[in-house]
């Protein structure tokens, strides 16, 4: 948590994009800590309280969305949120929450694209690329939780003519698997 403040700081400095970098490292932790303990499935509602705990200090008022004009919303009453959008069209679900490059927008399309199918890789990269506006940030978070939650062998697998072009695949995998050994560890605990 302090590396993802920390990390975030420079950029996204305001509580909200401090809230959304959190937010979306203890997805990824605690999505690849479930895995790394062999576990199959999770529970939907148990990584969305676990984000919202995760967060709720760190927003000390809400923040006025862009759809609808000027409501005032925290991100982790966006995030308890979700669970209710699964069922719905990700165009409607992307178009009454906006999806622009705004961690109130990008961070719930994430966990959105993400939560709709968790087993399928390229479903869930598809729809955050198809999210409009600010589409790489939103499938490269969407990636991040399936790779936590999938690992490297499965989305090589599920996804090889995309696998090949990876950029820097070697250096990623090399980032991933000192993830996963830390997940371990603590697993291990």
């Amino acid at each position: 948590l302090t590396d993802a403040v920390r990390f975030a700081l420079p950029t996204h400095g305001g509580e909200i994009g401090v809230a959304g970098a959190v937010a979306m490292a203890v997805g990824v932790g605690y999505l690849a800590r479930r895995a790394a303990a062999g576990a199959g499935t999770f529970d939907l509602l148990e990584f969305i309280d676990f984000l919202v705990a995760s967060i709720a200090q760190i927003e000390t008022s809400p923040t006025p969305t862009r759809r609808p004009p000027e409501t005032l919303v925290y991100l982790r009453d966006r995030l308890r949120e979700v669970p209710g959008w699964l069922d719905r069209d990700p165009a409607d679900v992307f178009d009454e929450t906006w999806t622009g490059a705004f961690a109130l927008e990008s961070v719930p399309a994430a966990i959105y694209a993400f939560l709709r199918s968790p087993g399928d890789p390229r479903s869930v990269l598809v729809t955050g690329a198809n999210a409009s506006h600010d589409t790489d940030t939103i499938a490269s978070m969407a990636g991040n939780l399936v790779g936590a939650w999938l690992g490297a062998d499965a989305l090589q697998a599920a996804l090889p003519e995309w696998w090949d072009r990876i950029g820097r695949r070697n250096e990623l995998a090399n980032l991933a698997e000192g993830l996963a050994t830390l997940g371990r560890a603590r697993v291990a605990r």
